[in-house]
């Protein structure tokens, strides 16, 4: 009797106490939650402050992150806000510098709590969407994104933050961009859509040529490890780095940059999310550049001399008949100092590909982070 009167006493100021809101254990969870997202703010607000300083009190673009690697990725949330706990993780995201939340992924107190804190729910933009359904989106076209006479694209790949298109097919020679009066040159009636770096190789200098932040980080780990090259195939990939003259395939009511193709870290992130195959991976391995691995880093090689790349997709792989054998990727090999990364009609993804091999390119496109996709018959268009 003593027992149960014991417990029914408890029970009863428990209840007391949520219905007075004077929970101490929810207290405690409110102020917690409360006290980190205001550790978050705070850190974001110092990275943006010192980003005006390191740029003259300037800034060209604000910090849109949705993911959460911590490999210093510009599109995850770590990058900005060291602190980032992993329990909230799908919980916040950053959007134009502002911490936003997710509903779906938060209880009915916690949305409470945000509110309270000023926040304002995350309205999810393409990237995101698209990000969460690889399998739907990529190789899907878009309909009305046209740049440089370029009308068939297709969706690549999103970080999160920002969605990428690639050209369906090569370029035809005659709209590759001119670099000091010098371009890429065809010398193989064969397969009228390659053409070789001979011509533009002594427009560059390598690695002192590319110089913002978010056309490093597409080869990411070579510049994270502080390597420079004045190589010739590091100058082959500045060429197709350079965005002021891929400019003209840059469509500016939706993009915000182009270059001459993916690199190679984009290519295997972009296929391992479509299919699932996390095995895919790069890493600089020296100055001289990258080489590729197909089980996970277990090992490494410059060459494989098989089907990488499935060749029924289009989307990564071309039939030798679209007018050249292979795709120029952006990436330099470290097999050698005149080799760049390509993939073949075959499926081989290669790291011994010459300069002055002919390969064709497919530029790749970077659309504004607020682009949003209307689904219509024969793809997506962008809003």
């Amino acid at each position: 009797m003593i027992v149960t009167i014991i417990v029914i006493i408890i029970l009863a100021a428990v209840v007391i106490l949520s219905l007075s809101k004077n929970n101490p254990i929810e207290n405690a969870r409110e102020a917690t939650f409360k006290e980190d997202v205001r550790t978050f703010q705070d850190e974001l607000t110092m990275y943006i402050a010192k980003e005006y300083t390191n740029n003259g009190g300037l800034r060209i673009n604000k910090i849109t992150a949705t993911t959460y690697t911590t490999d210093g990725s510009l599109s995850s949330i770590y990058t900005y806000i060291p602190d980032f706990n992993k329990k909230y993780e799908g919980k916040f995201v950053i959007k134009n510098d502002e911490i936003k939340y997710n509903e779906e992924k938060l209880t009915e107190k916690e949305i409470e709590w945000c509110k309270s804190l000023e926040l304002n729910a995350n309205i999810k933009a393409g990237a995101e969407i698209v990000a969460e359904d690889p399998a739907k989106y990529y190789g899907e076209s878009v309909t009305n994104y046209t740049a440089n006479g370029v009308r068939d694209w297709e969706i690549f790949y999103s970080d999160g933050s920002n969605v990428y298109l690639i050209a369906s097919n090569y370029l035809d020679l005659n709209k590759l961009p001119i670099k000091d009066g010098a371009k890429p040159t065809n010398t193989n009636s064969s397969y009228p859509k390659s053409a070789t770096f001979t011509n533009i190789i002594n427009k560059y200098c390598g690695t002192a040529d590319i110089t913002e932040k978010k056309i490093k980080a597409l080869n990411s780990d070579y510049f994270s490890k502080g390597y420079t090259s004045t190589e010739n195939n590091m100058k082959s990939v500045a060429y197709m780095l350079d965005t002021t003259i891929w400019s003209s395939f840059v469509n500016s009511t939706y993009a915000d940059y182009a270059v001459g193709g993916p690199s190679v870290e984009i290519l295997f992130k972009s296929y391992c999310k479509k299919y699932s195959k996390m095995l895919y991976k790069a890493q600089a391995a020296n100055a001289t550049g990258y080489q590729i691995s197909i089980n996970g880093g277990n090992s490494w090689a410059n060459y494989y001399n098989n089907e990488v790349l499935s060749t029924s997709d289009t989307l990564y792989v071309l039939p030798s008949t679209s007018g050249a054998n292979a795709m120029w990727v952006a990436s330099p090999s470290a097999s050698d100092m005149n080799a760049v990364i390509g993939t073949s009609s075959s499926g081989i993804v290669s790291s011994s590909a010459n300069t002055n091999f002919k390969l064709g390119f497919r530029p790749l496109v970077c659309l504004n982070s607020n682009i949003m996709l209307n689904e219509v018959e024969g793809g997506f268009e962008i809003e």
